[in-house]
Parts: structure tokens; sequence; C-alpha cells
């Protein structure tokens, strides 16, 4: 049960104008108390992992107790740490744009999600 829920966001790039993930998440807008609470990580698709690894990371830095991860989907066969929940599963090479998420800074605005080809 919950007491008392409180929601947060922030914004990670690893990406930029690239299709190809840095390597380097960089973090933005994380500045809220976690001390001691459980906190759920939600993020549109799960890559490389970079960015549940980096903002998990953080989060237990500033004092998380647990911190679990949600994806709306995630890509098939990929190594790290994956997300605790996902909605669908993509096959690895599928770039999806839309409600969102985009293609190097173009088509997320789209209300729909497509798998652009």
């Amino acid at each position: 049960p919950f007491d008392k829920v409180e929601i947060a966001f922030c914004s990670c790039s690893s990406y930029g104008d690239s299709k190809e993930s840095s390597g380097e998440v960089k973090i933005t807008g994380l500045s809220c108390d976690v001390s001691g609470k459980r906190v759920l990580v939600i993020d549109d698709i799960y890559d490389t992992g970079l960015t549940i690894e980096s903002v998990s990371s953080r989060l237990y830095h500033m004092g998380a107790s647990e911190v679990r991860s949600c994806t709306f989907a995630r890509r098939a066969n990929r190594a790290g740490k994956r997300p605790d929940f996902s909605a669908l599963v993509v096959e690895p090479d599928a770039w999806l744009i839309g409600y969102g998420m985009d293609d190097a800074g173009l088509s997320s605005n789209s209300s729909s999600i497509v798998v652009k080809v």
C-alpha cells in the first residue's frame, strides 16, 4: 500500500542527434528528496540500459532505499540491467518514434507510435 505518492520528473539523454548512444547519460532536473524512499523510474524504451543504470545509481547515491524500473518498451536480446517491468518487447533494430520518442529530435509530437524502417 502507498501512504503517500510523490511524482517528480527529470530529463535524460545519451543520444542527442544521433541514432547511437554516446555512452554517457546526461541527467537534468533530478533534485527531489528520495532519502529512505522507494522509487519507481519510468522510461519510454530500454535500449542500452545506460539510462536505467545511471538514474538508479544517482537515486541510490541520493539515499533511495529501493529503485525499480518500468519501461513502455524494451529491445529484445540486450545486455545490461533490464527494467523490472515492460509493457512490450520490440526487435533489437526497431526504431520507435512518436508520442514523445523521437528520431534525432524529430517526430516526437506524433500522436501515434510507429516503427521507422
